[in-house]
């Protein structure tokens, strides 16, 4: 099959929906598939083949941490309507479909399946409060007419995705490569070798790399 893979944000910085992208593109390969990914223009060139880069990006911070907002007008829009219609995509899988507003356009443009990942859980208060309980809930009302297939990442995110709709999400959490980080998995003695930690998520407060620092601490 040809598959399309939307992500809505900077694919020149890092972040778990890149990662996880580019882990599952290459396994899609591995099982003979062909797999393009289609992504905002950031601030630096990219060297993947694979990623093709539409419209304008603007970093906005958002509930501690930033959301890309992109847009395709003009030359740009043409140019993303007709990469669509050339690639006859059997399936295009969003990521984070509600991130303004790339992935929107490309939902609308293009006539193939659609398969969506839900990735993100707001903050239980303040704003985050405000986005999980009706903003969230009400775009996935509009957008699961659209989708084939529903995926979460956790079963604490799809709670804010299914309060309006009854279709089916299925939670399928996020892979990694273990081979990557060549993880030692025969268990540890006291006094043997210092313990190790391994710490996944971008070096920004509300990802808690302080709470596991302290835990580590802990238990050394």
């Amino acid at each position: 099959m040809k598959i399309a893979q939307i992500c809505p944000y900077d694919f020149s910085r890092h972040g778990g929906v890149k990662t996880h992208i580019l882990q599952l593109s290459q396994e899609l390969r591995d099982q003979g598939h062909e797999v393009e990914v289609i992504a905002p223009a950031g601030a630096r060139e990219l060297s993947y083949s694979h990623v093709h880069t539409f419209g304008r990006n603007v970093s906005v911070p958002f509930m501690g941490t930033k959301i890309d907002v992109n847009i395709c007008l003009g030359k740009e829009r043409k140019r993303l309507k007709c990469f669509l219609k050339e690639q006859h995509f059997d399936i295009i899988h969003f990521h984070t479909i509600w991130n303004p507003f790339l992935p929107f356009q490309v939902f609308f443009m293009a006539s193939c399946r659609k398969v969506a990942t839900f990735h993100d859980t707001p903050k239980n208060h303040g704003l985050g409060r405000f986005v999980g309980r009706w903003v969230m809930p009400l775009m996935a009302k509009l957008i699961f007419a659209g989708l084939d297939e529903i995926i979460s990442v956790s079963k604490s995110q799809s709670q804010f995705i299914t309060r309006f709709s009854k279709r089916t999400v299925h939670i399928i959490p996020n892979g990694i490569s273990v081979p990557r980080f060549d993880l030692d998995t025969d268990e540890q003695k006291p006094g043997k070798e210092p313990l190790k930690l391994l710490f996944l998520g971008r070096l920004e407060p509300r990802k808690g790399v302080l709470h596991a620092l302290k835990a580590y601490r802990l238990m050394v």
